[in-house]
């Protein structure tokens, strides 16, 4: 089967250090910071390495396909 919906990844390599600056910034991690700032900064840790894994996920796929 031929078609033509390939994934194309065209935007660059995200900064992950902005994307926990954007983190910190919603509320429910802002709130979690003031309450208990470990459990926070395990969380946002957690957060950027599944981002990390998604996107490095839609890059495999991209360049994968035939």
């Amino acid at each position: 089967e031929d078609t033509d919906n390939k994934l194309t990844i065209d935007s660059r390599e995200p900064d992950y250090n902005k994307y926990e600056e954007l983190l910190k910034n919603e509320v429910r991690y802002s709130s979690l910071i003031k309450n208990n700032p470990e459990k926070a900064e395990k969380y946002i840790e957690l957060n950027k390495q599944e981002a990390i894994n998604r996107h490095n996920y839609y890059i495999n796929i991209s360049k994968n396909q035939e």
